[in-house]
């Protein structure tokens, strides 16, 4: 069957892959006219602790140059050391543990980068409780990409929005925007 045959793809090709339902996905190989393409991966942990493993099964497989963490349910308590993965960098000025629920559940941002990729912190006015916004540049320094990863709270208040809404509108050019809104009844 296709699923089990193998066949040799030139460099830049896009490859199968059968952990997605056998949809076409681009690798960090991958070049278009000379361009490298980004690899990031995201999840909602509900604790990362408890699905490291898993993890970084996931990420040696995948091999992300980027992993963006919501719900990361870290505390004070939780070392970086303890939430170490291989071959990555935890970006400490990116960690977010919230302290104000009980042992830091159902909070907590967490952003890893392969070694050798520079991520700038990027400092803002806003009173928005989770988030944290970084670039990432080119070899040449002369591209960037910002990123923001966010999580809302399910039960945040109107204040708190306002100030998400205000994180939204202050977006840039070549901006991502990642992460867990928790706005089940919104259309679209």
């Amino acid at each position: 069957t296709e699923e089990i045959s193998t066949t040799k793809e030139k460099r830049g090709s896009k490859k199968k892959d059968e952990r997605d339902g056998g949809q076409r996905r681009e690798s960090t190989e991958d070049k278009t006219e000379g361009r490298k393409f980004l690899n990031i991966m995201y999840t909602n942990a509900k604790s990362i602790i408890s699905k490291l493993d898993e993890l970084t099964l996931l990420v040696a497989d995948e091999k992300p140059d980027i992993i963006l963490i919501t719900e990361s349910w870290c505390n004070h308590d939780i070392t970086n050391a303890m939430i170490t993965i291989q071959g990555y960098n935890l970006d400490t000025n990116l960690r977010q543990d919230r302290c104000d629920t009980m042992n830091g559940i159902g909070v907590g941002l967490l952003v890893y980068s392969k070694i050798g990729l520079v991520l700038k912190k990027i400092n803002m006015d806003n009173d928005f409780n989770q988030f944290c916004k970084f670039s990432i540049m080119n070899d040449k320094d002369d591209e960037k990409l910002n990123v923001t990863l966010i999580y809302r709270p399910p039960n945040s208040n109107n204040e708190n929005v306002d100030e998400l809404m205000k994180l939204l509108q202050s977006t840039e050019l070549h901006e991502l925007i990642i992460g867990d809104f928790n706005v089940p009844s919104i259309d679209w």
